[in-house]
């Protein structure tokens, strides 16, 4: 949910219509984590248990273990859902927003949503401990490594976004949040 929140509020700031759809976009993006936890639930072998991989950040020890990506599969489950093609687009590219084609700003947004929830140590299939604040240069060094089809003034009123809702929401989602000053 923290990541639907803050890819609607992403999308308002930089004017993206739909900003329904980029909420929808955010709640499912790591959709295909789901099959991928349930299978090393079941394994025998402890290099798979739910929480010794970083299942939904690191695609590439996903294809390690078990031979496959959350987002290859998250789009297998797109396409047999019929879910809309700029949704199918985030479940595949959220890792990797540049490929993108059909709706790179969408996929941008769903892909700077979740590397905030990232930096902030939320994660799938974990509860935060504490969560420390980041500031605003963190954030535009984030946007600045996302997003490629957003301006500098784009980045930088996103990162004020960022920045000063990202504390408003965990309080509204009841996430336990530490305040790091100076």
């Amino acid at each position: 949910m923290l990541t639907a929140t803050l890819s609607e509020r992403c999308a308002c700031c930089v004017g993206y219509l739909e900003t329904e759809q980029a909420y929808l976009a955010g709640l499912l993006h790591d959709l295909g984590v789901l099959p991928l936890l349930l299978l090393s639930a079941r394994s025998r072998d402890p290099k798979l248990a739910p929480g010794s991989i970083a299942w939904g950040e690191s695609v590439e020890l996903e294809r390690q273990y078990s031979g496959v990506d959350h987002c290859l599969v998250g789009k297998c489950i797109g396409l047999s859902w019929n879910f809309a093609p700029q949704v199918v687009e985030v479940l595949e590219y959220h890792h990797r927003p540049q490929d993108a084609r059909y709706d790179q700003t969408l996929v941008e947004i769903v892909a700077a949503a979740d590397l905030v929830c990232q930096m902030h140590g939320v994660r799938v299939g974990g509860a935060p401990s504490r969560i420390a604040l980041a500031d605003l240069n963190v954030y535009k060094s984030l946007l600045d490594n996302s997003t490629q089809s957003l301006t500098d003034a784009e980045k930088s009123e996103l990162a004020k976004v960022l920045e000063l809702e990202f504390p408003e929401i965990m309080h509204l989602l009841e996430l336990p949040i530490a305040v790091r000053w100076g």
